[in-house]
């Protein structure tokens, strides 16, 4: 046995050192009569055909390792190469069996409740992600999951306290900037939505539904200009939105820009739907310039990010929300834990001169779902204290230090 061990252990420091050839050579003459020596191995070369593309290998590689050692990661790697597969009846049971094994293997829970949320078994899905939040707090994947399932469920408030809570581990996660702003849209809070909708585009997009819905805010807020571009943005990535177009071309006539909606129109001559709008508003700019070549050049695509968030309004006045921070990844699999899921800890505290600063960021943060009358109670007291160190302040300047120090002593001034 002591020499079964070390051999196995050689080939673990060859696989270590990067050194596949010699790895996989020395895992490839273990047996299956070599119990959990030959599950193990067989698991490093399951790796090695999915590295390759070979998913039918490790498939089998796998089944191998479980019948020779059921043990709880083999059966969730079978599930999740199962999973990728979309072979979801086969690979739900094996993650029930992971699960059984180890209460702790969160990403099972994660994929798990994957699977649910697809069958739509909303209940059980969400007692899905909130175990495996439970088993890890920064697991940011079941948080998104859990966000989207609250949403199915109307849960809007917890939606959103989820995706807060993950923007603050992880930056810069387009879907979960993207849900937060359909959440804040759907509530008819445009502003807070565009504030959303903008930071996805600046961090790169070539999705036309999103340049579509940051129109309809825009819109909702009465920023003209900024909806015409996002409009416009939306036709030029998918022609098929006509609607968007014509919205573009219509704005871009009632501005003056004859040509440039004149090109638009002829665009949307391509649409059954929309050819008989396009014809006539042709008609009528073609009336209005009867030397204008029809045949121009069509416009060229909007700058994609030349758009700015506007102000959010707050309850003590008009001021930008600090923008959410969060960054998106799929479902962190046991070997690309370490590398997708990064978290970095979230630390932006106030300077202690700006306490009148701090208390406008978290109104605005938590306003919606706070009494506005336990926000005044809050201020009250801040206002207080701030008082009441005024007063001190004003107290500490009329005191004769020098008389003081005579009487008693003291070399200098406290402070």
């Amino acid at each position: 046995m002591a020499s079964l061990d070390a051999f196995f252990q050689k080939a673990v420091a060859a696989h270590e050192r990067g050194d596949v050839a010699t790895a996989r050579t020395n895992f490839e003459k273990l047996a299956p009569h070599h119990g959990t020596y030959y599950a193990r191995a067989a698991g490093y070369l399951a790796s090695y055909a999915e590295e390759e593309g070979d998913l039918d290998l490790a498939e089998e590689l796998l089944r191998r390792a479980i019948q020779a050692w059921p043990h709880a990661d083999a059966l969730y790697r079978l599930g999740d190469i199962l999973f990728q597969q979309r072979r979801m009846a086969e690979a739900e049971p094996l993650f029930r069996q992971t699960l059984q094994m180890d209460a702790k293997f969160t990403d099972a829970y994660i994929r798990l409740g994957m699977i649910l949320k697809d069958r739509g078994a909303v209940p059980e899905a969400i007692r899905s992600f909130e175990y495996a939040i439970l088993n890890d707090t920064r697991a940011v994947a079941a948080r998104y999951y859990l966000a989207q399932m609250c949403l199915r469920t109307g849960d809007q408030k917890r939606a959103l306290g989820q995706l807060y809570f993950v923007l603050k581990i992880q930056p810069d996660y387009k879907p979960a900037h993207l849900l937060m702003a359909d959440v804040f849209q759907s509530m008819g809070d445009h502003r807070q939505a565009l504030v959303e909708y903008c930071h996805v585009v600046n961090l790169g997009t070539e999705d036309a539904q999103v340049f579509r819905r940051m129109a309809r805010s825009f819109q909702a807020i009465g920023d003209r200009p900024q909806a015409l571009r996002a409009n416009e943005r939306a036709f030029f990535l998918d022609p098929s939105l006509g609607a968007c177009g014509l919205d573009a071309a219509r704005e871009h006539e009632d501005m003056g820009h004859d040509e440039r909606a004149l090109a638009i129109y002829q665009r949307l001559m391509q649409l059954d739907e929309f050819r008989a709008a396009a014809q006539a508003a042709i008609n009528r700019l073609d009336a209005k310039r009867a030397s204008f070549d029809l045949g121009g050049p069509a416009p060229s695509d909007p700058e994609p990010n030349a758009f700015e968030a506007p102000p959010v309004q707050t309850a003590s006045g008009t001021a930008p929300m600090r923008q959410a921070a969060f960054n998106t990844n799929e479902l962190a699999t046991r070997r690309a834990a370490q590398t997708d899921l990064i978290f970095v800890d979230y630390k932006e505290p106030p300077a202690p001169s700006a306490l009148e600063s701090f208390l406008k960021g978290m109104t605005d943060t938590i306003r919606r779902y706070v009494p506005e009358e336990t926000l005044e109670t809050v201020k009250d007291g801040i206002e207080t204290v701030k008082g009441r160190v005024e007063q001190l302040d004003s107290l500490r300047q009329r005191i004769d230090w020098q008389s003081l120090r005579r009487r008693f002593g003291a070399s200098d001034e406290p402070r």
